[in-house]
């Protein structure tokens, strides 16, 4: 109990220390979030919620190495969270290319998948009640995985565009993994102090905090999928049902546009939620309650995954619909 309060602790006092001086941190580093046309924000706001989720990281793979004695899988993590970290830490202050950006993450990946092949690279699709029979991947497993690294560090990344919600679901997302006590304390005391002061506009996650989390759950998730045995592939595609329809729609729409899939824009669900609402507490809330619903329905009912999917896919269309007739009708 002593060693649990100790972590909890620890972790509360990074975040803490970090939080309250992310201002000067942003200053020495040049990682402000700088308001743009489509942004939601008019003032400057220090991008160090990341830094916070980075050292918490390295905290937790240290101890394991030395309680454990991992110490190649362990460092191979670290290498690897540090490369994204630092990858996100650049973009926040220089702005990437974002297609350099993601052959970064392709390289990160492949470091990792190709560390240990058993754990990081998905073989197969085991459904629960999706599909009748597994599919195997055979010659396109690596091609396969790095994919999905790729979409989910994408979805994710979207998603980070009103107060809260990145932090929210990405504890959501956590929340299904089976993750060790220390790791929880760790992890989510920091999360939900970064919550905390992010609802308060005074810190923000930045593409540092948005690409070490979304490589650290899609890494913990595939880990998971193969070595428990607990998570099914279609599970997973509920978990993740709605940011990757988001991410899937703003890809095909720019480029029908004409437009760079990787250009922002206020078409997302979360800021459509926020015009309608004109709150971004009550579009949070609403997001949530969309992402969790097909979450809860898949883990406590009987209801096939196909016909969940399918019916919340068709839900999110006739919702955009509804958000989209309702602002062009208050524009004119």
């Amino acid at each position: 109990m002593t060693y649990y309060l100790f972590l909890f602790l620890i972790s509360l006092l990074i975040s803490y220390v970090i939080t309250t001086n992310s201002t000067k941190i942003a200053d020495e580093l040049k990682i402000f979030d700088i308001p743009k046309k489509n942004s939601i924000h008019s003032k400057l706001i220090p991008k160090t919620g990341g830094l916070i989720i980075f050292l918490i990281l390295i905290i937790n793979y240290l101890i394991l190495i030395f309680a454990q004695n991992e110490l190649i899988d362990n460092t191979i993590q670290i290498i690897c969270l540090s490369l994204i970290f630092f990858t996100g830490l650049i973009d926040d202050s220089k702005n990437l290319n974002p297609w350099l950006r993601i052959i970064l993450i392709i390289l990160i990946s492949l470091i990792l998948i190709s560390s240990n092949n058993e754990i990081y690279v998905i073989k197969e699709l085991i459904f629960h009640n999706f599909w009748d029979e597994s599919l195997y991947l055979k010659d396109y497993s690596y091609v396969f995985t790095i994919f999905c690294i790729l979409v989910f560090y994408n979805a994710y990344n979207f998603i980070d565009g009103i107060d809260g919600l990145a932090i929210a679901v990405a504890i959501v997302w956590i929340l299904m993994i089976p993750l060790s006590i220390r790791e929880n304390i760790l992890i989510f005391s920091s999360l939900i102090v970064i919550l905390f002061f992010n609802l308060q506009n005074k810190i923000f996650l930045g593409n540092s905090g948005t690409s070490i989390l979304s490589f650290f759950i899609g890494m913990n998730y595939i880990k998971y999928y193969n070595v428990s045995k607990f998570l099914y592939a279609d599970q997973i595609l509920i978990f993740f049902l709605i940011p990757g329809l988001d991410l899937i729609r703003l890809f095909i729409t720019r480029l029908m546009k004409k437009r760079s899939p990787f250009q922002g824009d206020l078409d997302h669900l979360h800021h459509l939620m926020f015009q309608y609402f004109y709150s971004s507490k009550k579009a949070l809330l609403s997001y949530l309650l969309l992402l969790i619903s097909p979450i809860i329905l898949s883990i406590f009912t009987a209801i096939k995954s196909l016909y969940i999917v399918i019916s919340f896919t068709i839900f999110y269309f006739l919702l955009l619909i509804f958000l989209k007739k309702k602002l062009f009708k208050n524009s004119t």
